[in-house]
């Protein structure tokens, strides 16, 4: 069996959460040496609570407390998930609960740490793009235009292709006999048409990753906005109609 403790949005119950964020033992955080590695955390040790009629902690501080049996244990990599059954639980005080707000927060600084990435990748291309110089031909799809971005760059792929396709008939370098005098040329051409293929590429990937981040920002504010309002009321609902029950038992 196992609790639960929810804690709130104090700055005691902050300090109480960065003290159970610490593993046991120090040496499953990374990089860790020395007596740093060799620390063994007893995570309630000095820390006010008593415990449920299971002998499971309840948190002083908490503002609520949740009591569970593990009905189930999930290997996830250097972790192990616990799923259990409610048992018990109880609603101590009024607060606004810390794990959402928390929660969301993380969520929305994934968000933005994404997008400030992809955005600077995206540049990166555009500059690598600009620095070559390269004008699309006066016949292209996008005339007499700098090849700067997925557009100008893919007018010139197909330009190109077009042209060594026409210069040989149709056919692709593998295609050419080895004494070609166009083989060179073809060469550099499919080259050209290939690193453009690649920026393209990249920027569309880059693009995807905004898109995505954008999605995991409004995430995360929908966590600090609505969720954490709704957990907290919704575990006010949840008590007040454990004290009606009691109540018309009695």
């Amino acid at each position: 069996m196992f609790t639960v403790n929810l804690l709130s949005q104090d700055e005691h119950s902050m300090e109480l959460a960065s003290r159970f964020a610490e593993p046991y033992c120090g040496a499953k955080v990374k990089g860790r040496a020395g007596a740093a590695a060799t620390e063994i955390h007893h995570k309630l040790e000095g820390v006010e609570h008593t415990k449920t009629a299971n002998g499971c902690p309840v948190l002083s501080a908490a503002m609520g407390w949740l009591e569970y049996s593990a009905e189930e244990f999930v290997p996830a990599g250097d972790h192990t998930i616990v799923i259990g059954a409610v048992l018990d639980g109880r609603l101590v005080r009024e607060a606004e609960p810390i794990v959402p707000l928390v929660l969301g927060f993380v969520v929305v600084g994934a968000g933005i740490y994404l997008l400030t990435e992809a955005q600077s990748a995206k540049q990166e291309v555009f500059d690598a793009l600009a620095s070559e110089h390269i004008i699309t031909p006066a016949d292209a799809t996008i005339p007499n235009a700098q090849v700067t971005d997925a557009e100008t760059a893919r007018s010139e792929m197909e330009w190109l292709e077009a042209s060594y396709l026409g210069l040989t008939d149709g056919k692709r370098y593998a295609e050419l006999d080895r004494g070609d005098p166009n083989l060179e040329l073809v060469f550099e051409a499919m080259q050209l048409r290939t690193s453009l293929n690649l920026a393209v590429v990249e920027i569309r990937v880059a693009e995807l990753a905004i898109a995505l981040s954008v999605i995991i920002i409004v995430e995360g504010g929908i966590f600090v906005l609505f969720m954490t309002p709704t957990v907290y009321y919704s575990a006010q609902v949840a008590d007040h109609d454990k004290e009606w029950i009691k109540r018309e038992r009695l």
